[in-house]
């Protein structure tokens, strides 16, 4: 009996091992060029120990549609983006930190836009779900009291469902006139609240079918509006 359990042990130990590293492989691929995705999965993986098959193909399958569903880089290209002044407002050298405040944007980007997608695709299946702007709003509420940064929706279409989503200064129309044009990003670095702050708005367009839900007289691939970033650089 036992020499048949210790056998069963070994497949089983086989097979687990065998399915963590299919699995690491797969969310390596989602999370391609996201460092603080794929760290954040291998630390969460390793915590867990996960053997179970049912576990591994729900999580293969989140991440496969992650990558799949989400337009991410695709709204925004820092490269292409003309570069303006490393010098703040008061004349200080400003160069480091203004790259640091571009990547927190990408990365605050990236995972918004992917909480958007995941929700948005609830409230298709079950209406029941809060739509995926509301949640989101919450979510900006939050990060502002903590004092991490402000991020708002902007509105592109003339007609939004809440006027709360036009845009309130130059800076977000100067935005949103961008995106109408086509660009996918737009930034400038201005004083908030007395500080030099990275102010940056990156396009959001309909990148799916539930999209249209909210959004009847739009087609996949217009453009909705724009989330607007304010990111203090000291």
């Amino acid at each position: 009996m036992s020499e048949k359990i210790n056998k069963l042990s070994l497949r089983q130990h086989f097979f687990a091992t065998k399915t963590q590293s299919h699995l690491s492989a797969c969310v390596a691929q989602a999370c391609k060029g996201k460092s603080w995705c794929l760290s954040g999965f291998v630390a969460t993986l390793k915590f867990l120990n996960i053997k179970l098959l049912a576990a591994a193909v729900i999580i293969v399958l989140f991440f496969s549609n992650l990558a799949t569903s989400a337009d991410e880089r695709s709204d925004y290209d820092f490269l292409e983006q003309p570069k303006q002044s490393t010098r703040g407002l008061d004349g200080s050298f400003m160069g480091d930190k203004l790259n640091r405040a571009r990547e927190k944007v990408q990365m605050l980007d990236d995972l918004y836009k992917t909480f958007i997608v995941l929700i948005t695709a609830e409230y298709v299946n079950d209406p029941s779900v809060l739509p995926a702007a509301t949640l989101i709003k919450r979510v900006f509420e939050s990060m502002s009291k903590k004092g991490w940064h402000r991020a708002r929706l902007l509105d592109a279409t003339g007609t939004p469902f809440n006027p709360d989503n036009n845009p309130r200064d130059k800076f977000e129309r100067d935005a949103i006139t961008a995106m109408v044009s086509g660009e996918s990003y737009f930034e400038k670095v201005e004083k908030v609240d007395g500080k030099d702050s990275l102010r940056a708005a990156t396009r959001v367009r309909a990148v799916m079918k539930g999209c249209i839900a909210c959004h009847p007289d739009k087609k996949v691939g217009d453009l909705l509006g724009a989330i607007s970033y304010s990111i203090p650089m000291n």
